[in-house]
C-alpha cells in the first residue's frame, strides 16, 4: 500500500491518504470481460435480426398459402374467381 501526502502541507498536520494500487491484471481481466460481454451482445443482436427476417419470410409464406387455399376453396366456379379478383 502506498501513501501519498494529503493536505498535510496546507494544514500543517501529518495527514496521509492511503492509495490501493489496482493491479494491471485486474484491469486487463475487467477489460476482457467487457469485450466478451460486447461480443455476446453483438451475437444476440445478429440472432434477433435473423429471427425477425425469418418471421417476416414465414408470414409472407403463410399469406401465400392462405391465398392459395382461399382460391382453391372459394373459386370452384369462374364466377367466384371473378369476385375474388375484384376483392383483392
Amino acid at each position: 500500500m502506498d501513501y501519498l501526502p494529503g493536505l498535510s502541507a496546507l494544514l500543517n498536520g501529518p495527514f496521509t491518504i492511503a492509495v490501493h494500487a489496482v493491479p494491471v491484471v485486474i484491469l486487463k481481466d475487467a477489460q476482457s470481460r467487457i469485450v466478451a460481454a460486447e461480443d455476446k451482445l453483438t451475437a444476440v443482436e445478429f440472432r434477433a435480426q435473423a429471427a425477425e427476417l425469418e418471421a417476416r419470410e414465414a408470414k409472407q409464406a403463410l399469406a401465400l398459402v392462405e391465398e392459395a387455399i382461399r382460391r382453391r376453396l372459394l373459386c370452384a366456379s369462374p364466377e367466384a374467381a371473378g369476385q375474388l379478383s375484384a376483392v383483392a
